[in-house]
């Protein structure tokens, strides 16, 4: 074989294992979606509270709990007013807002507090289509598409904090889909069989 074509099978070759180690060396799995709270005091802003949820616990309520480790209270009159994703496929990403109990709003003796909370990939056989709502969250009010890396959602809280000069802001990220190991383990056949048509065709000349 020319020392030129060895060196155009080498270059085929390199350029399939990098599209396949750019694949499978993506970091470890991390948080899908995040619902932050945070405190600003004296021009300086630091984490308050927060809650996450991994790929594995997409369908699942996720509450946000404060330093104590008690639920952040929610506003109550953002219940109803909650924020939806929409992917590029017009489904329902994640619904984040002001959580109260789905079977009603009281109980025999008080109000149910409103939290914040957030659910990813909702199950679409809960959502009425006839209102916008779901369980837990009420009416779906702002439907976004997914395009940005946060959401402001500081209209959704309620009392966090009694520090005088403080003031507390809140977002949603939620993260972008990234190829799977099965879209690596393709990119890898597909570079290995380019590699060896490309070595046939050379060899045949």
């Amino acid at each position: 074989m020319k020392i030129q074509t060895f060196k155009v099978l080498i270059a085929v070759f390199c350029g399939s294992a990098l599209s396949v180690l750019s694949v499978s060396a993506q970091p470890a799995p991390s948080p899908s979606d995040t619902f932050s709270v945070f405190a600003t005091r004296n021009n300086q802003t630091v984490l308050f509270a927060s809650a996450s949820a991994s790929e594995a616990e997409e369908g699942s309520i996720h509450i946000v709990l404060g330093p104590t480790g008690a639920p952040l209270l929610g506003n109550p009159q953002a219940f109803g007013l909650a924020t939806a994703l929409i992917d590029g496929n017009g489904n329902i990403s994640d619904i984040f807002g002001v959580f109260q109990e789905p079977d009603g709003v009281q109980t025999s003796a008080a109000v149910v507090p409103s939290f914040l909370a957030f659910i990813s990939d909702p199950d679409p056989g809960q959502l009425n289509l006839t209102d916008d709502s779901y369980p837990g969250f009420g009416h779906i009010e702002f439907p976004l598409s997914e395009t940005l890396d946060f959401f402001d959602a500081t209209r959704y809280l309620g009392t966090v904090g009694v520090l005088e000069a403080v003031t507390y802001s809140a977002t949603f990220s939620s993260d972008r889909e990234v190829p799977d190991s099965g879209t690596a383990c393709a990119l890898l056949g597909l570079g290995l069989t380019g590699l060896a048509f490309l070595r046939r065709k050379l060899t045949s000349n």
